[in-house]
């Protein structure tokens, strides 16, 4: 959990541009865990990039640039570790595809009385 907690803040960090914002939000919906990271982003993300985030290598226009560094395998590594721990992983652009957000739902163990 360490570890894709701290992909997805490294994607957020990495791809926000200088005076934007990033947002992070933990609660429990139910039965689930749901986390969200979002982040402005410098260009517009569309809904048919946020489907293909999760493919190994997979980067969008403005996450090419090699200053910014990574080989696009943190997405796949966070979806294979939400996918074995039974959870689900989405990415949605927000703000007319001027923030994405990604979302990660995980059963919670249930409680001991």
């Amino acid at each position: 959990m360490a570890r894709l907690f701290g992909i997805l803040l490294d994607n957020a960090f990495k791809y926000t541009p200088e005076g934007g914002w990033i947002r992070v939000r933990l609660e429990e919906t139910g039965r689930q865990a749901v986390l969200t990271v979002a982040n402005s982003c410098e260009e517009p993300v569309t809904r048919e990039e946020c489907a293909r985030l999760f493919e190994r290598f997979y980067r969008t226009g403005a996450s090419r640039d090699s200053a910014k560094g990574g080989f696009g395998l943190g997405l796949a590594i966070a979806e294979a570790t939400v996918t074995a721990h039974k959870g689900r992983i989405s990415a949605t652009p927000e703000e007319n595809g001027k923030a994405l957000q990604i979302t990660v739902q995980l059963p919670l163990a249930p409680k001991e009385r």
